[in-house]
């Protein structure tokens, strides 16, 4: 928290009520191999991508998005070292170096379908070993979608926290489990989220 209380006083607010909801980003660092390169790809602020440099020291973490504020911002911060750095990078063209791990959380939906499957594609193309990609995002499902899409209109409208070019575009599960099959990779989904439809899958590879 601390590399985030001198950026504004929304921003500190959004961040710690941020790190309570996900409850300091237990279950991606359980999920996350303990070293090796690690792609935070949507990082936003940063806040995940310390938060595993934090825990633990093996890690190369790489955090990637598309707002030039929030990558000055990630940049900025005082635990910046060596071990994670930033980019401005426009996942419509951005081509994903090899890695041990993809972590994609809440940022496909801002993408349109046919560039969704391309960067899933291009991540499994991309894994070194038996690496993993963690997958987090809305699903589309009749009973709590309606909650997630909620949420995003605050986020991209009302509070403008992230930006939105295109209409969002939320997953369905038959075409991730396609594309695990057509890769060869284990899925298994590892919340128990049930107040909205965003759901976390890790794709490991066999």
């Amino acid at each position: 928290m601390a590399n985030y209380i001198y950026k504004g006083p929304v921003l500190e607010w959004y961040v710690r009520i941020k790190m309570k909801l996900e409850n300091n980003f237990e279950a991606f660092h359980k999920h996350t191999p303990r070293q090796g390169l690690i792609y935070d790809i949507g990082c936003g602020y940063g806040y995940l991508s310390y938060m595993l440099h934090f825990t633990s020291s093996h890690r190369k973490i790489v955090g990637l998005d598309y707002d030039t504020e929030k990558i000055k911002v990630a940049a900025q911060c005082y635990a910046k070292s060596e071990d994670v750095t930033f980019a401005v990078a426009d996942l419509n063209t951005y081509v994903v170096e090899p890695a041990d791990c993809y972590i994609i959380k809440d940022v496909l939906h801002y993408l349109e379908k046919p560039r969704q499957l391309e960067i899933l594609e291009r991540c499994a193309e991309g894994l070194i070993g038996k690496g993993k990609i963690i997958l987090r995002d809305g699903f589309v499902d009749q009973t709590r979608h309606k909650t997630t899409q909620f949420t995003e209109v605050l986020s991209t409208k009302l509070f403008r926290f992230n930006r939105a070019d295109n209409e969002l575009t939320f997953l369905e599960e038959p075409m991730l489990y396609n594309f695990a099959k057509k890769y060869n990779l284990h899925i298994n989904r590892v919340d128990t989220n049930k107040s909205s439809s965003n759901r976390t899958y890790v794709l490991e590879k066999i």
